[in-house]
């Protein structure tokens, strides 16, 4: 008799212990989920926004936006940008070399925009590069005959040290129709890091 009661306490303990077990499993993936959520709803958000607007005085210019649309700074901002000329009905060569403008800030916070401005220059030959915006290429986008691309890469870390990247790409004044896009081959992409479970 005795023996039974205490094989019954053994197997409701066992059974007490598997659903306390479980009941334990379920509270981490909740909270893993919400973690989850948290972190997406926190962490820093950058967009690159390219303003179509071309400098025809001096070397070719033109301005980018870097927005943090998160809730949370965004660390440690490095990359690149560079502008094509492009001759209406090609698309751009992404693998030959460009001039870069460096791209950098230290912390970009929640809801503020820092502008930055991307030449375009020919390679550099000797001490200072070669404008690129000739008496052809000022004729060419006058005409349309010729149009820009510009386009890059930007890197940073949010809050929690998980590292994003953003590319970028945007035909000014706008993509020829009569041609592949000329963003195809370096379209607007962004990563999906997390943090770590």
């Amino acid at each position: 008799m005795m023996l039974g009661a205490t094989a019954g306490a053994f197997g409701a303990a066992a059974y007490y212990a598997h659903v306390a077990s479980q009941q334990h499993r379920q509270m981490v993936i909740q909270n893993q989920i919400a973690g989850k959520t948290q972190w997406l709803d926190d962490r820093a958000w950058v967009t690159v926004t390219i303003d179509p607007i071309i400098t025809f005085h001096g070397p070719i210019s033109v301005p980018i936006v870097l927005d943090n649309f998160g809730k949370t700074e965004a660390k440690h901002l490095d990359g690149f940008a560079a502008i094509k000329v492009v001759p209406k009905g090609t698309t751009p060569d992404f693998t030959a070399k460009s001039w870069k403008t460096t791209l950098h800030a230290s912390v970009l916070v929640p809801r503020f925009h820092r502008t930055l401005t991307v030449y375009g220059y020919k390679e550099q030959f000797g001490p200072t590069p070669q404008d690129l915006m000739t008496n052809d290429v000022t004729q060419g986008l006058t005409t349309g005959s010729l149009y820009l691309v510009v386009y890059g890469t930007l890197n940073y870390v949010d809050v929690w040290k998980i590292p994003h990247w953003i590319k970028f790409c945007q035909p000014i004044p706008g993509p020829d129709p009569k041609v592949k896009g000329p963003c195809s081959d370096n379209s607007d992409d962004t990563d999906e890091n997390e943090p770590k479970q």
